[in-house]
């Protein structure tokens, strides 16, 4: 008998036990003795984000009466794993909520919690808690090119959205907005040697951020003005000199602006290449060996000499004494230049004045940022850059614009010797991101013009480039069948390139052929085209200066 009164008064105390538990909270606190109460979602509260958006998910509650009252969950955003600042609260009877950059800070971190609401006397669940998560933020900028950062101004470019408002420029914690109406932004009065940090905006959502470093200024050797006399200058100039213009007009007298065994710089302090201006100029020559040169944000017209004819070119490579005799030049790079050449010019750089193959040598030719008018009206017997005799290492050309070219965009037409004096086995032609218009003539390849033989193999990349009507302004002339002519072992790559009306003759013609074909675009171009603005039916592409 008295084993039974104790068995009944266990029971009875686990009755009360678990009454007990069901009523109270993890501190001891009472809550609702009810055994109906809502049950958590069961299972975790998840994020998923990308650039724009975030989406909260969870699983639904296991007391889940749907049919005779509806599911709420109650979520909760914070800025703080405490939850003591709580920045939304929703309602929902979705196992998921989604959220936007309309609705959250892109790059912030917040902390979600959901619980499930009691109905019918139903206590409310406990929360459940996630992890921190954010939006990851969308960001439109493209990366500034070689000639964008300058000493004094900077060019900012986004990629095309609709409601684009401001761009926001930080510096040394001083903020300060500037509106947009277009996808391009020119800074200007920037401290040399300073990071800026600048955010771009639609409204108040921010959609990208970036930071820069303006030139150091202090790297010039010495600062002129147009007072000066450039031509002294350059031939004053050490080997190493990098020689500061301020903006201004710099006329040359009708000379050749000549660098001799050495190779220097000449940069506009300022950056902009229309304030800073080299004219009643002849071509610039290099000349003998270790001669180069750096040339950027200038313009560099030569389409008039004293009146009489200008730059024939705009760089010419020479022997020291004669313009044949053998040298090894340094390099040439020209960044974020304007060049217009005279009325019938030829090429931008003519390498072919050696003796013999070989005779000249040079490691890289670069043109970045650029645009170029070499300005042919003529049948001429010259490629864009011609490296016909030159020995080479890399010609690369980048976010540039080049119209009414001559013969092929690059000439390497003579079968060379072996190579001496350079670790570069197979040279290299690297286009990328340029715009061409009006070019090809006299039955040559309009992109390759060059010789079959194996010494004159090259590796030849070009991505991301627009070009349009072949053949040049020259009407009744041809450009050959194929775009490239060369060793028939060459390695080509061409990427996500676009072609307009490159035909083989302005009249009667078929379409030029590609090792790899350029997606066909409509464009209002013609050869006597000077301006290259994308319409917004072709997606951008090519030079960016000229994207919508």
């Amino acid at each position: 008998m008295k084993q039974k009164i104790f068995n009944l008064l266990y029971i009875a105390a686990t009755v009360l036990a678990v009454v007990n538990l069901a009523s109270c909270d993890k501190t001891g606190g009472l809550q609702d003795p009810s055994f109906s109460r809502r049950f958590m979602p069961n299972s975790a509260l998840k994020a998923t984000t990308d650039a724009t958006s975030a989406t909260l998910s969870w699983g639904s509650s296991l007391y889940n009466d749907t049919t005779a009252n509806k599911v709420y969950y109650v979520l909760q955003l914070a800025t703080d794993a405490a939850f003591t600042n709580i920045v939304r609260t929703d309602t929902t009877t979705a196992l998921s909520k989604k959220y936007t950059d309309a609705d959250l800070l892109v790059k912030k971190d917040y902390y979600a919690q959901v619980k499930v609401l009691g109905v019918s006397g139903s206590g409310d669940s406990q929360w459940l808690k996630g992890s921190k998560f954010s939006i990851l933020g969308e960001n439109l900028f493209i990366a500034p090119s070689g000639g964008d950062i300058q000493y004094y101004t900077a060019i900012l470019r986004w990629r095309h959205q609709d409601g684009l408002t401001k761009v926001t420029i930080t510096v040394n914690g001083a903020s300060a907005d500037s509106l947009i109406s277009a996808d391009t932004l020119l800074l200007k009065k920037l401290t040399p040697n300073t990071t800026y940090s600048v955010e771009l905006f639609k409204g108040t959502t921010s959609k990208g951020t970036m930071t820069f470093t303006t030139k150091d200024a202090g790297m010039f050797t010495k600062i002129i003005d147009p007072t000066a006399n450039l031509i002294t200058e350059i031939n004053n100039a050490a080997d190493g000199a990098v020689l500061g213009l301020t903006d201004g007009t710099y006329d040359c007298g009708g000379l050749n602006p000549t660098v001799q065994q050495k190779n220097i710089t000449i940069a506009s302090v300022t950056g902009d290449p229309t304030k800073a201006l080299i004219v009643n100029t002849k071509e610039i020559i290099l000349k003998g060996d270790g001669a180069g040169l750096t040339i950027s944000g200038v313009t560099f017209d030569g389409t008039t000499n004293n009146g009489a004819v200008g730059a024939g070119y705009f760089v010419v490579l020479n022997g020291v004494a004669t313009t044949a005799a053998a040298a090894t030049f340094k390099q040439f790079t020209a960044d974020n230049c304007i060049i217009n050449l005279k009325s019938g010019a030829t090429t931008l750089l003519r390498g072919s004045y050696a003796t013999n193959a070989n005779d000249h040598k040079i490691g890289n030719i670069k043109f970045n940022n650029c645009v170029a008018n070499v300005n042919v009206t003529g049948s001429q017997n010259y490629g864009g850059i011609m490296c016909d005799k030159l020995q080479f290492d890399s010609v690369i050309l980048t976010k540039s614009t080049f119209f009414n070219i001559a013969r092929g965009i690059i000439g390497y037409t003579t079968k060379m010797n072996a190579r001496s004096g350079t670790s570069v086995t197979i040279p290299v032609v690297k286009i990328d991101q340029c715009t061409f218009n009006s070019f090809g003539q006299q039955g040559r390849a309009a992109v390759l013009d060059g010789n079959t033989d194996v010494s004159c193999q090259v590796n030849f990349f070009l991505t991301n480039s627009i070009l349009a009507n072949t053949p040049d302004v020259l009407a009744a002339t041809t450009v050959n069948a194929s775009a490239f002519v060369g060793y028939a072992s060459n390695n080509y790559t061409l990427t996500n390139n676009f072609a307009y009306n490159c035909m083989t003759a302005a009249t009667g013609g078929t379409a030029i052929t590609w090792p790899t074909a350029p997606t066909a675009v409509t464009l209002s171009w013609t050869t006597a085209t000077t301006t290259f603005t994308l319409p917004s039916s072709v997606p951008n592409n090519g030079d960016p200066r000229w994207y919508h």
